[in-house]
């Protein structure tokens, strides 16, 4: 993130720029605000698995540069890359041409972090959990294989973090009702009643 020249205000050095990470419940999770003007940051960002949302803020609503004044402001910037180094394609969000990082008043993208697939803690031999058909529509199969007593809920997740189905599950091939789910992609999870630790997690597409 490099901030550009511009201040809030005359008697400020104070950037007019400024980047918040927040998760689904509007948590802050990570922020780069009231930033000196002509500044280089390079910061690195770890986060838990979940859903996020990024928004850059510009006060003055012309983003990090402005095309119609090139004169009279040096460009800042902002990109994002994974610990390899490679750039995450900000939908959306221009970095180079004319109209490079010129995001107006502000810019937002939701993402997610991935969770691990398959097992994650149960303590058994060759525990695995599938989902069937997939893509699904109005019903969903699940086979829970492995676990002794089966004794946990069941939840559906939506691509934002919000859980759209709760379901008690005292058997290894329940079924769900997806027949109020919007197209899109879930995961589905399992979690143990007696150790909320052990959970078993799948991604299924619902496409009606």
């Amino acid at each position: 993130f490099r901030t550009n020249n511009e201040a809030i205000s005359s008697t400020s050095s104070t950037s007019e720029s400024s980047w918040v990470i927040y998760d689904m419940s509007g948590a802050i999770m990570a922020s780069r605000t009231n930033n000196p003007i002509s500044t280089y940051y390079n910061d690195t960002i770890t986060l838990g698995p979940g859903c996020y949302k990024i928004q850059l803020y510009d006060s003055s609503c012309n983003g990090l540069y402005w095309w119609a004044n090139p004169s009279g402001t040096s460009a800042g910037s902002f990109n994002l890359r994974k610990l390899n180094g490679v750039n995450i394609n900000l939908h959306g969000y221009t970095t180079g041409g004319t109209y490079g990082n010129d995001f107006g008043c502000g810019y937002t993208a939701y993402f997610y972090t991935d969770w691990p697939t398959g097992v994650v803690d149960i303590k058994a031999d060759a525990v695995n959990m599938d989902v069937f058909p997939n893509p699904a529509q109005n019903i969903l199969n699940i086979d829970l294989e492995g676990i002794q007593n089966v004794n946990g809920t069941i939840r559906v997740i939506d691509a934002i973090g919000r859980t759209v189905i709760t379901q008690a599950c005292t058997e290894a091939h329940p079924q769900l009702n997806t027949a109020t789910l919007a197209n899109g992609v879930y995961t589905v999870i399992y979690t143990d009643n007696s150790d909320s630790a052990n959970k078993l997690q799948a991604r299924v597409v619902i496409a009606k």
